[in-house]
C-alpha cells in the first residue's frame, strides 16, 4: 500500500553488459564499438607484426616459388592464415572506425560533439581509411634480385635492409625497396600507431566519470 509520505522508488533500467545502469542506447553502443576497434586495432598490430617476418604472396608463380618456396608443401601454410587474418581484420575496421565516429559526435551526451572534439572524431575513420590505401601498396608480388642464391628465402620485409633485391614488384608496377620501405614505415609506424592513439583517447573520453564533453 503506498501512502503519501511513502518514497517511490525510481524505474529501474537494467546494465547492458557491464554498462552502468541509466545510459542511453547511444552510449552503450559507442562503449561497443570503441571496445571492437580496438580489438581489431590489436588483432591487426599482431598479424601486422607477424607479417614482417613471414609474408609471402598469395599466388606466386612458378618462378617465385623456386626461389623463396622451394620445398613447402602445397595448401595454406601459417603465412597464408596470418595474411588472410590480417585482410578481413582490415576490411572490418574502416566501417567500425566511421560508426564509432559518428557515435562519438551524436546524442546530447556526446563526448567530442563540439569543435575539436569532432575533428577528433573526423580524424578516426580518416587514418582508418588511410591506413587501409597504404595497407594495398605494401604487399609485394615478385622480387628482382641482383644475383639467386640457392636455398636463399625471401619471407617477410627484412630483405628491404639489405643490398640483394633490385626492386619489388607491387600490384603490376616495379618500384624501389626504398620506396617500399617509405611506404612500409607510414603504414606501420605512423598511421597504425596514430589510430591507436585517437582510439585510446576517445574510449578514456567515453568513460561514464567523465562527465563532459571537449569543446
Amino acid at each position: 500500500m503506498v501512502t503519501p509520505n511513502t518514497p517511490v522508488e525510481p524505474p529501474m533500467t537494467a546494465a547492458v553488459a557491464g554498462v552502468p545502469a541509466g545510459r542511453d542506447l547511444t552510449a552503450t553502443t559507442r562503449t561497443i564499438g570503441l571496445g571492437l576497434l580496438g580489438v581489431e586495432l590489436a588483432t591487426l598490430a599482431v598479424t601486422g607484426v607477424a607479417l614482417y617476418f613471414v609474408y609471402r604472396p598469395a599466388a606466386p608463380t612458378a618462378f617465385v616459388v623456386s626461389i623463396y618456396r622451394a620445398g613447402a608443401a602445397d595448401g595454406p601454410d601459417a603465412a597464408d592464415v596470418v595474411r588472410t587474418i590480417h585482410q578481413v581484420t582490415s576490411a572490418l575496421t574502416l566501417p567500425t572506425a566511421v560508426l564509432v565516429a559518428v557515435l562519438l559526435v551524436v546524442g546530447p551526451a556526446a563526448p567530442l560533439r563540439r569543435g575539436l572534439g569532432m575533428a577528433h572524431a573526423a580524424a578516426i575513420p580518416l587514418l582508418a581509411a588511410m591506413a587501409s590505401l597504404t595497407g594495398y601498396l605494401v604487399p609485394w608480388s615478385m622480387l628482382g634480385l641482383h644475383a639467386v642464391t640457392v636455398g636463399q628465402t625471401y619471407d617477410g620485409y627484412g630483405w628491404l635492409f639489405g643490398d640483394t633485391i633490385r626492386f619489388a614488384v607491387v600490384g603490376s608496377v616495379e618500384i624501389a625497396p626504398a620506396t617500399l620501405t617509405r611506404w612500409l614505415a607510414l603504414h606501420a609506424l605512423v598511421l597504425g600507431p596514430a589510430l591507436t592513439s585517437l582510439t585510446a583517447l576517445a574510449w578514456r573520453w567515453t568513460r561514464p566519470e567523465r562527465g563532459r564533453t571537449i569543446a
